[in-house]
Formats: C-alpha cells, sequence, structure tokens
C-alpha cells in the first residue's frame, strides 16, 4: 500500500469514527468499566482530579484491564494516544515503548514506585516482554518531558503501574486460560485488610509454545516458545495516626526462545530476571498540613542471551533514596521540594565468542533535588512551575523545568490544559563503557567504550482541550504537541557519539461515547511527525498514523463484549528509511459470561482476519488466535 492510500485509509477511518461516536461519552456518568473525572497521581507526585492537571495524562483502571481479557500489559497499552508499542517477534520477545517519537530509553516506566528501566541494556529501557496484567490495579501514562519531577530517562514521559491493595476481609481472584500456541496461563491475587494493615499479593505464570519469532514468509517455520512468572506484592500500614508504611515488591521472568539471525538452524534463547521492592515511611504533621516522606527502593536486572557458540550475561542494579515534603500553604497554594540520590550498576561479560570475558563492569551516581509550587489563583484554574537539578556523574550537571496550567469550567464543560519542559537524559552505563566483539563469518569489527558522551535534552510543549457534552455522554479532546532534542546519542562508526538532533510534533485526538449505559465507544488517533534534523528522514519505527477503537458492551448484567480495531500507518523500519513496513489493522473481539455470581467464562479472538503484518522487519506476529477460560472470585 502507498503511503499516499495508508493516510487517506486513517483519515478516512478517523473520520468514520468521528461521525458514528458524535451523539454519546468520554468519560460518562454511567458506562461499563468507567469513572467521571479520575484521580491521577504522575503529574505532581500527587493525588488530584484529572481536570486539575496541566500535563497529557491518560488512566487505565483495574475495570478496563480485565475486561480487555489481555494478559500482556504492552498488548493494553496499545490503546494510549501518543504511544507506539514494537514487539520482535511475539509475546516473550523484545517489546518497547515509545512515547510521542521518543526513543524507547527515553520513557520512564515505574511499578510501584520502582524505576525498572535496566541500567545496563544499550538503551537503557524497559523490557516489557514477561510482564503480565495480573494485579495491576491502575497505569497512568503522562506523556511529554519529565525531568523536572522524574529526573533522566524521562524525555518523552513516564508510566506508572500500581498494584492494589484491599479492604475488609480477604478476597481474590483465580484465573485460568488456554489457547492458540498451546498457550497455558494460570493467575492468582488475594487482598484484604486486617487492623492498620491492607495488603494485596498477586501470582502468574505463563508458557506456550508461540510461533516463530523471524517471520515464516522468510522461510522460518519452527516455533520459539516462552515461559514467564510475575509474583508482585504491595502492603500499606497506618502505624500511628499521623505516620504510615509502605512496602511494595517482586519477581518478573521470561525466558523466551529467541532466532539469533537469518537462518533458521541458529535457535538460541534469553532469559531476564528482575527483582525490584520499595519502603517508604509518610508523616503528616501540622494537622496534615506537611506531608514528609522518606523511600528507598532497588532494582536487580539479570539478562542471559544464549546463542551458538557465545553467551551474554548481563545485570543492572539501580539504587535509590529520597526525602520530599508537601506544604500546603492556605487552600490556593502547594509547595512540594526534595533531594535525593541514585546509584546505577551496569555489568555485561561475554562467555565464548570471538572475544570471551569482561566487557564492562561500571557504577555511576547521581545527586538531584527538585522543587514544585502548585497555585490555584482562581477558581478551576491551577498552574505549576517546577524545577529540579541533576548532577550526574557522567553526563555533568543539568538543571530541567517545566510550567503547566489547566483550567476547568464546569458550567461548559471545557478543560484546556497547557505545559512547557525541559528534560535530560544521561549516557548509559552500556554507551560509556561497553567493547564488544563480533565474528562476521571471519571478518571482526570490535567495537570501543566512548566515557566522554554528554547528556541528551530537549524542550517539549503541548496544549489541548477537552470538551464534556450530553451530560457527560460525549467527551471529545484534542492535544497538539512539539518536541526538540539535541545532543542525542547514536552508535556511529564504532562507537556511540552524541551526533544526532531531532523533532518530534503531531497530535492526539480521543472521543469516548457513551449513548446508553450498557455501551462505551472510544476512539483515539495520533498524527505523528517526525524528522532526525542530522539527515532530513524519519526516525524508525514511529507511524505517522495510528488509531485505535474499542467498542464496550454489556448488554445484560451477565455478558460483556469488547471489540478492538487497531490500525497502525506506514513506517520506515531503519533509520536510513530503506525498509519499510506496511500499514495493517488488527481486530480482537472479547466475550465474558457470568456463570455464577462468582464465576466467569471468557473467551478472546485475536486479529480476527487473519491479518499479515510486521511490527519490525523480519519479524513474525501471530495469525488468527483464540482463547478461553474461567475466573473465579471469593
Amino acid at each position: 500500500m502507498s503511503s499516499q492510500t495508508a493516510r487517506t485509509t486513517a483519515a478516512a477511518a478517523f473520520a468514520a469514527a468521528l461521525s458514528v461516536t458524535a451523539s454519546a461519552v468520554a468519560q460518562p456518568v454511567a458506562g461499563p468499566g468507567f469513572t467521571l473525572d479520575p484521580i491521577v497521581v504522575t503529574p505532581t507526585g500527587r493525588p488530584e482530579p484529572a481536570t486539575e492537571a496541566g500535563s497529557a495524562v491518560t488512566v487505565i483502571g483495574e475495570a478496563e484491564i480485565r475486561r480487555s481479557r489481555q494478559y500482556s500489559t504492552i498488548d493494553v497499552l496499545r490503546r494510549v494516544p501518543g504511544l507506539t508499542a514494537t514487539q520482535s517477534g511475539g509475546f516473550g520477545s523484545e517489546s518497547v515503548v515509545r512515547l510521542r517519537g521518543a526513543e524507547s530509553g527515553q520513557v520512564q516506566v515505574r511499578l510501584d514506585g520502582v524505576e525498572l528501566n535496566d541500567p545496563s541494556s544499550a538503551a537503557g529501557d524497559f523490557n516489557f516482554a514477561g510482564l503480565l496484567t495480573t494485579g495491576i490495579e491502575r497505569i497512568e501514562v503522562l506523556r511529554g518531558p519529565q525531568s523536572a519531577l522524574y529526573g533522566s530517562d524521562a524525555m518523552g514521559g513516564v508510566i506508572s503501574l500500581t498494584t492494589g491493595v484491599g479492604e475488609g476481609p480477604p478476597s481474590g481472584r483465580l484465573t485460568g486460560e488456554y489457547g492458540s500456541f498451546d498457550t497455558i496461563r494460570g493467575s492468582g491475587t488475594i487482598a484484604g485488610s486486617f487492623g492498620r494493615l491492607a495488603y494485596g499479593l498477586n501470582a502468574a505464570g505463563l508458557t506456550t509454545n508461540g510461533f516463530s519469532r523471524r517471520d515464516e514468509d522468510f522461510g522460518f517455520t519452527e516455533d520459539d516458545s516462552t515461559q514467564a512468572v510475575n509474583l508482585t506484592g504491595r502492603a500499606t500500614a497506618d502505624l500511628t495516626p499521623t505516620l504510615s508504611a509502605e512496602l511494595a515488591g517482586g519477581y518478573i521472568r521470561n525466558n523466551a526462545e529467541l532466532d539469533i539471525a537469518a537462518a533458521e538452524e541458529r535457535i538460541g534463547e534469553t532469559t531476564l530476571d528482575l527483582g525490584y521492592g520499595r519502603f517508604s515511611l509518610e508523616h503528616a504533621g501540622l494537622d496534615g498540613a506537611l506531608i514528609t516522606r522518606a523511600s528507598f527502593s532497588a532494582s536487580n536486572t539479570d539478562r542471559e542471551v544464549v546463542e551458538p557458540g557465545r553467551t551474554s550475561l548481563f545485570t543492572g542494579r539501580r539504587f535509590e533514596g529520597d526525602l520530599r515534603a508537601e506544604y500546603a500553604l492556605g487552600e490556593r497554594w502547594t509547595l512540594i521540594g526534595g533531594a535525593g540520590v541514585e546509584e546505577e550498576q551496569g555489568e555485561g561479560e561475554d562467555v565464548g565468542g570471538p572475544d570471551p570475558g569482561q566487557r564492562f563492569d561500571e557504577a555511576l551516581t547521581t545527586v538531584f533535588g527538585f522543587g514544585l509550587v502548585r497555585v490555584e489563583p482562581l477558581d478551576g484554574l491551577v498552574l505549576t512551575a517546577s524545577g529540579r537539578v541533576d548532577d550526574f556523574e557522567a553526563g555533568g550537571t543539568e538543571p530541567t523545568w517545566r510550567v503547566t496550567g489547566a483550567y476547568a469550567m464546569p458550567e461548559t464543560g471545557t478543560t484546556l490544559r497547557a505545559s512547557v519542559g525541559t528534560a535530560a537524559r544521561a549516557p548509559t552505563i552500556f554507551q560509556l563503557f561497553d567493547s564488544f566483539t563480533i565474528d562476521f563469518g571471519g571478518f571482526t569489527f570490535v567495537t570501543e567504550p566512548n566515557p566522554d558522551l554528554e547528556t541528551e535534552t530537549s524542550l517539549g510543549v503541548d496544549a489541548g482541550i477537552e470538551q464534556a457534552l450530553f451530560d457527560n455522554r460525549l467527551t471529545l479532546s484534542a492535544t497538539g504537541f512539539f518536541n526538540d532534542f539535541e545532543n542525542l546519542i547514536q552508535f556511529s562508526g564504532s562507537r556511540f557519539e552524541n551526533v544526532a538532533e531531532a523533532r518530534t510534533w503531531g497530535i492526539e485526538l480521543a472521543v469516548s461515547a457513551a449513548p446508553v449505559d450498557w455501551l462505551l465507544w472510544d476512539v483515539s488517533y495520533t498524527f505523528l511527525e517526525t524528522e532526525d534534523r542530522t539527515t532530513g528522514l524519519e526516525l524508525r519505527r514511529r507511524p505517522q498514523h495510528s488509531l485505535t477503537s474499542i467498542i464496550d458492551i454489556q448488554p445484560t448484567e451477565d455478558l460483556s463484549l469488547v471489540g478492538e480495531i487497531r490500525y497502525v500507518g506506514e513506517q520506515f523500519n531503519d533509520s536510513d528509511n530503506d525498509d519499510r513496513l506496511d500499514p495493517y489493522t488488527v481486530v480482537n473481539v472479547t466475550a465474558s459470561y457470568s456463570l455464577t455470581d462468582n464465576l466467569i467464562a471468557f473467551a478472546r479472538v485475536e486479529n480476527l482476519f487473519d491479518e499479515d503484518y510486521q511490527e519490525a522487519l523480519g519479524f513474525g506476529t501471530a495469525g488468527i488466535s483464540g482463547f478461553g477460560g474461567l475466573s473465579l472470585t471469593f
């Protein structure tokens, strides 16, 4: 399909979606799995109504996650405007996301307050490969440069995932599922409270024979299997009337077979083991006007890549401690400030191969301080100004700032929001210190470390409007954005260099309608333009057009039907713009039926029309697939 045809198709699809949904809600008073005016936390680090947030943030709640029946977290994230997801060969393979055209390593991913980005990987990103949805109660996707509050790795935005805790006697859910590719999934959750302690514990496992990671059109026919395990939990406790504590932690494992190269017999595998934990104490003083919180978090990511004749081992560790204070100065002013220290450790080693031995073993420390002022000068108008200074051990000292504004007019159902800010991202340990050797059938290529790399920086602006109509039965929103990236790090010659500049700009449109209480229709569309300012070419794997339409129907109290249409436009697979990825449309359908008050049967068909497509050139995707199972609550 030509580029012009793809653009025409996307435009027509969006126009049709608008025309169909122009009579119903985005945030309805009633509707399946949707709440009015959700509370958000990520924009300022404190709970506030979404209408008071000057940043663009999408909230995906537990009910929406559960009704989708998706077991992979990255598949739930695909519905977020401005987000692009790429899997290199289906579930279990490398799975990364980008926000508004930013690189995957420029998106900070947090689970229960712990940053999960891997310090030992080349991009410093988080691999969603084995992250299951079990136990995740809430997802917030905060878009735009967020370094003024979250520091490095937040140039494109922040994805924050939260597991739940319960209230009252123990309750839980057991789920079992079987489907295509001999996929078996089991999960269990339990949550409750006793006295001043609330808790939630979650366990999930999945095994699948899968399909070929490399596309079958290229002659690959063998199945590449995956096994994943997730154990997560969180607990909160009111130690005294003014002192509370929170403890969170978990373990994520993903083991996947791989096709190493363009030869079917060269089979390998990769294993990822991620452990994380966080402990915090929070004190409320001055009759609740002053909230002080101290927290410590840690994560450890071990990766093993096994290929014929060579095994690569990587370990990335992150330790962070910080102190934060929030002071309510009257009803309209809030002051927030804090400071902390973070240490990243990275190790890499090759066993076998052309040059076995240690590749790197380094640690980097960052000291930071930040402040935020939040003021409500008029009813409905909320302004924030924040700033942060990071003293990177590698990359120097970088100040960042951010200013936001939100104005809600309840009488007309209108919310206006805008933000402008800067971001900075330090080079990764891999980029600074790694050196490895590749043998190309007798020709040996050796890379070099570059300890003189400088910090990447960016400036981002966005502005948007949200309009609720017909008693909140129809919500329309539009957000325009622009990002300017400088000093970007790319591999050049034999090592990483600060050689690139880039710009991204576009618009995010959304319609949400509920013409009746039992139907909710969400449509989101993103138009994205990208430019490598060094070459004038488009950035790779950033589709210009993407659209998601989700119809959530509950025709009876027991029956739930969800249909999803996802369109992704043409994009380039490489930075030279030589290899094109064709546009594609995928349709998924899910049905759930309550057999009893406690037992639900569900079925899901993915890629209903058996679309043949690729998210990464040469890598396979699943054809039409079916899954079914039971979910028991107690």
